[in-house]
């Protein structure tokens, strides 16, 4: 497969492995540690707590094929408490070590402007833009994300990088923080693909329902006009689009005219450009 989706039994992940298969991408949801080696990019979901899903992802006998396979450079995507995993520690889970594919510790929101004094809430529930640090050039992940885009976050936590180079895009929420990390091959991102909440904000990993990832190679390209416009300079972008099922006629076409033009998607932003294995 070119996509795998790793299933070590937390949250229902079926509405991902559907939408990367509407659009035809080889894509599934996977329960088998050795199916890793065979996938071209790997994402790693996660919902809930950090501990619970270290120890999940330990259950399940995930830990060592995933770090072995990235550190062969095979492309990784956390999302949400995916991205936390990423880390050697949390706050949240004392004594349950992360993967430590990135250096730092995950952090909890905390001090006077938080809670029923300072008025925000924990946990931060909603639409937040996003930033990018302005002494380095934007990473692949957000080429085409202008600032102050809108993504959906629901959590307590947010990573704390040690390098601050890692940190790829911040948020703020009573000052700011990480919204993703990255560095080589692994990358993550703190915040959930949702649909848009209104015009002119849209969530750089909306992905039909509930669901981002990464496209490779397609099969059965022919098909449709969708899968024949993401061929060639679109071979390695994230559909960030709205549900792929409302798809009609007239957007398919206007995809197809940008793909001969050589210009972005309507309605898509690249993601893992420059990380195609």
């Amino acid at each position: 497969m070119d996509i795998a989706i790793i299933d070590y039994g937390v949250g229902n992940l079926r509405s991902a492995e559907k939408a990367f298969q509407h659009l035809g991408f080889d894509a599934a949801l996977t329960t088998d540690p050795a199916a890793l080696a065979s996938a071209r990019k790997l994402v790693l979901p996660g919902v809930g707590a950090f501990g619970e899903c270290m120890e999940r992802l330990r259950e399940h006998g995930f830990v060592e094929p995933l770090l072995k396979e990235v550190s062969a450079g095979k492309p990784l995507l956390g999302i949400c408490v995916g991205l936390q995993m990423l880390f050697e520690k949390s706050e949240e889970s004392p004594g349950v070590p992360g993967l430590g594919l990135l250096k730092g510790t995950v952090k909890k929101f905390s001090g006077p402007q938080y809670g029923l004094n300072g008025g925000l809430k924990i946990p931060q529930i909603g639409w937040n833009n996003l930033t990018y640090p302005p002494q380095t050039p934007r990473h692949p992940l957000f080429a085409e994300l202008a600032p102050g885009t809108h993504v959906y976050f629901v959590h307590s936590f947010f990573a704390q990088p040690d390098d601050p180079a890692e940190v790829l895009a911040f948020s703020d929420y009573g000052g700011p923080f990480c919204a993703s990390a990255g560095r080589g091959n692994v990358m993550g991102v703190q915040f959930h693909p949702r649909k848009k909440p209104a015009r002119g904000t849209v969530d750089p990993l909306e992905f039909c329902e509930d669901v981002s990832g990464c496209i490779g190679p397609m099969k059965d390209a022919q098909e449709s006009p969708m899968k024949k416009a993401l061929e060639g300079p679109f071979a390695a972008v994230v559909c960030a689009a709205g549900s792929s099922s409302r798809m009609g006629g007239e957007r398919a076409q206007a995809v197809l005219v940008a793909a001969r033009q050589n210009r972005s998607l309507p309605g898509r932003w690249p993601l893992w450009r420059g990380c195609r294995s």
